[in-house]
């Protein structure tokens, strides 16, 4: 009698279960609260330079996504001895330091931005990194022959490929590559766009993790691209070490973006934040190294 009854219930709660398709456009986030009223993005490296900083007012649901900046701020860092403030630059719609700064080593800044009435502040340390640290995530292109067969390497010309996400190795860095131009034929114009700082935020990124992640090693896709030239050609490799707290948040970012949809996808979650009071985003600082080598001494060191 008692199983008889168990089952009648259970039938009576799937029977009143009834789904019913509802329209995202018709409902109303009107009255929603943001939970961020800042968005932070900028860094200071070991390289002597203006730096920039980004600031954005977040979107709510439902407004058009889009790039909101925020002019009206006061922004500022400072390493415990000495501040250096920042400036708006119309054109190009960010925040740049008066004066250029060159990080050091082990020392820890401070970012301040007081906006509306409110201060919100970041703090990263600038890693300490050996000058003679090498690696080499890349890996010669593989070309095939008309008939599908595997071409031997040609001595003349050297073509290498690369993956955006790269695992294995002892440490994690930012990678970046920068063709050399021979500069007796570049123009002056030419040579203040590749000086811009904005290359570490619009080239190919190359990470390079520490050991193995499985949804970054297992993703559902991933990027990829290739660099050649003649053996005796030169190219600037860029390594970019950042602290451990920055790369636990580039992981964070990465697992809501390059690999949520893999086999071994994490739980969603909001990514990673050092903003206090309010703010969202990341303020970081990298030790920088520029080397430059040709392809015929790169492909000696390939793994």
């Amino acid at each position: 009698m008692r199983k008889s009854f168990f089952i009648f219930v259970i039938l009576l709660i799937f029977l009143s279960c009834d789904k019913t398709l509802v329209d995202i456009n018709t409902l109303d986030f009107s009255n929603a609260e943001l939970e961020y009223d800042i968005a932070i993005n900028g860094f200071i490296s070991t390289e002597k330079t203006r730096h920039k900083v980004t600031l954005t007012k977040p979107a709510a649901i439902g407004d058009i996504i889009g790039y909101n900046p925020i002019s009206n701020a006061e922004v500022s860092i400072n390493d415990g001895d000495n501040t250096y403030p920042f400036e708006w630059i119309d054109e190009k719609r960010a925040y740049y330091s008066v004066d250029s700064i060159q990080a050091v080593q082990g020392v820890d800044y401070t970012i301040e931005i007081v906006y509306d009435g409110k201060r919100y502040t970041a703090t990263d340390r600038v890693p300490i990194t050996s000058i003679n640290d090498t690696i080499n995530p890349f890996k010669r292109t593989i070309i095939y022959d008309d008939n599908g067969n595997i071409s031997p390497p040609d001595d003349d010309w050297v073509e290498l490929s690369v993956t955006q996400h790269n695992f294995g190795f002892d440490k994690h860095l930012i990678m970046l590559v920068n063709d050399i131009i021979c500069e007796d034929h570049v123009s002056d114009s030419i040579k203040n766009i590749y000086s811009d700082i904005t290359w570490l935020s619009q080239r190919f990124r190359i990470h390079v993790h520490q050991g193995s992640l499985p949804q970054g090693v297992f993703p559902s896709g991933f990027r990829g691209t290739g660099y050649s030239g003649e053996p005796t050609d030169t190219i600037e490799l860029v390594y970019l070490t950042t602290s451990d707290t920055y790369y636990e948040y580039l992981i964070s970012v990465f697992n809501e973006t390059d690999w949520k949809s893999g086999m071994f996808s994490t739980i969603a979650g909001n990514s990673k934040s050092n903003v206090s009071g309010g703010g969202i985003g990341y303020f970081y600082v990298v030790s920088s190294r520029r080397v430059r080598i040709t392809y015929q001494d790169l492909i000696k060191t390939l793994m």
